[in-house]
């Protein structure tokens, strides 16, 4: 497979403890229709951002400060990461087409498990299995998923070279979940 490097400008915004209600500040730096991925201690949930909420299925409302190990709200241009470390919440913002810096990137298309789909109770969410256990319920209606119509999560991945030359990826992000033919 051959992959592009690209060059974009690209800031970054590091929380080293963030203080306060957790859905609070994911909202604040979220916009409508943002994606999000949280792993739990007891599960992995996708949503998206709805008005003034982050929507799960179920309107599942998790107790983030209890549970959470890491979360990503994102979209084409920009993403939120935030993990647990020890007592803390700490995090990252990454904002591609601001700032002053250039970074080359690469973007890679990885193919989400799950061939099989069905719409969850008339809600704007679906159901994805494969067969052999794996079970996500994700924020899209009438996925109609096959072996050769999946869903795809693109990563962007941020290089640079160290001190010797070396190149190799600094950063990664979620840029968008996106349904694709083979």
């Amino acid at each position: 497979m051959i992959y592009n490097i690209g060059v974009i400008e690209s800031e970054v915004e590091i929380f080293n403890n963030i203080q306060g209600d957790l859905s609070d500040f994911m909202l604040c730096k979220a916009s409508r229709g943002d994606y999000v991925v949280a792993w739990l201690a007891y599960g992995v949930f996708f949503g998206k951002v709805g008005n003034g909420s982050i929507e799960f299925f179920n309107n599942e409302k998790p107790d983030y400060e209890k549970y959470l190990v890491k979360l990503r709200v994102f979209n084409k241009n920009r993403e939120l990461l935030i993990w647990r470390s020890g007592e803390i919440f700490k995090g990252r913002l990454r904002t591609d087409g601001e700032g002053k810096d250039k970074v080359e990137f690469i973007d890679a298309d990885q193919i989400l498990l799950g061939t099989k789909s069905e719409d969850c109770n008339n809600s704007e969410f679906s159901r994805v299995t494969d067969g052999k256990g794996t079970n996500f319920i994700m924020p899209f209606p009438s996925l109609n998923l096959t072996d050769k119509k999946r869903l795809v999560l693109t990563t962007r991945n941020y290089l640079d070279s160290n001190a010797i030359g070396q190149t190799g990826i600094i950063d990664s992000r979620f840029v968008i979940i996106s349904m694709k033919e083979f």
